[in-house]
């Protein structure tokens, strides 16, 4: 008896009895094995086959011979071809972790690829060192990990700019698709991450994009929303522990500012950080080749230095620890989450 019991624990584990066990899996995996060389280099991740799918329907849709009217109704169609596929996909995923034994652990490591926590912490490592050597650097470093034109930047932008990517990638990056996993499973997450990452690729701001992009940007700002929120109270929470931050500041801003933002679904986030570490961020910003005239976000200091992307980094790591320490305690006690009413 005692034999066949410890058969069915490890056929069944008892720690994956819900969503929240699977979530948490994911992040461990992604914290421990996904570093930036390794997705670089090796990892076939679902977002390099969703980037594929979006460029060809992008090259086939987004012609030159169409009017500003048609490349705008084409590009909402395209949107939401993009996101039914995403949801079959990540309903089937959910159906297979449910109904297949030992699927879960699959279905854990292909949701872990879809999270930027140990990319960006090893990213933000790396920009603040080069930081600490040259500017130089610090524009090369930065223009990898933002996608922001660096070449006409002086140090206190590029810190500034690296404290609003902690902020920005930390919202887009760990807590939004987590969000939408507990809420609706492997559908949600890859939902965001398909309608996120098309947004990068089919960018309204470019002149070719400006009418074919626009509807996949507008549901992109509407998605990271409820994530902001999210991230501007974790990072809240985050400077409790953190010298030298300000609760108050980080809790006040998002209500004072984040409207000001050039990325109006990140600009909660972006307003919190800086009213943690008392800065102006955005501003007028060189994006692509393209000027923009953004107002600031905060009311502290436009000098910023290396040190403050590493409290940054410091914020970014507790606010991840926070949500692995939430979803950890749904896991251990077998607290349900939204997902599970729809699938146990």
């Amino acid at each position: 008896m005692d034999k066949l019991f410890s058969i069915e624990l490890f056929a069944v584990p008892m720690f994956v009895e819900s969503f929240a066990s699977v979530l948490l899996l994911a992040l461990a995996f992604n914290l421990i094995v996904c570093r930036d060389i390794i997705m670089v280099r090796t990892f076939k991740t679902p977002l390099a086959m969703a980037g594929r799918f979006i460029n060809t329907l992008e090259v086939r849709y987004n012609r030159s011979d169409l009017s500003p009217k048609m490349l705008r109704n084409d590009g909402v169609s395209t949107t939401i071809i993009f996101a039914i596929s995403a949801i079959a996909v990540g309903l089937a995923f959910d159906w297979c972790a449910t109904n297949i034994p030992f699927f879960w652990i699959l279905q854990a490591m292909a949701l872990g690829t879809l999270f930027d926590l140990r990319t960006y912490l090893d990213q933000s490592r790396v920009l603040a060192d080069a930081m600490d050597r040259s500017v130089e650097e610090g524009r090369a470093t930065l223009a990898l990990v933002s996608g922001r034109d660096t070449e006409n930047m002086d140090a206190p932008m590029v810190a500034r700019t690296a404290v609003e990517t902690s902020a920005r990638t930390l919202a887009s990056g760990v807590m939004t698709p987590a969000l939408y996993f507990i809420i609706f499973g492997s559908a949600g997450i890859f939902l965001f991450k398909t309608i996120n990452i098309a947004s990068s690729m089919i960018d309204e701001r470019s002149e070719g994009m400006a009418n074919f992009g626009w509807g996949n940007a507008r549901l992109n700002e509407m998605l990271l929303f409820p994530g902001g929120w999210l991230t501007a109270i974790t990072l809240a929470i985050s400077t409790l522990p953190v010298k030298g931050t300000k609760l108050k500041n980080a809790i006040q801003e998002p209500l004072i500012s984040a409207k000001n933002y050039f990325q109006k679904g990140v600009g909660l986030p972006v307003a919190s950080i800086a009213g943690a570490l008392n800065l102006k961020l955005g501003g007028p910003i060189q994006y692509d080749g393209d000027e923009i005239e953004a107002k600031w976000v905060g009311t502290g200091s436009v000098f910023a230095d290396a040190y403050h992307v590493r409290t940054a980094r410091q914020l970014y790591i507790i606010a991840c620890i926070v949500l692995m320490l939430v979803v950890g305690i749904f896991a251990f006690f077998k607290m349900p989450l939204p997902i599970d009413f729809l699938f146990f």
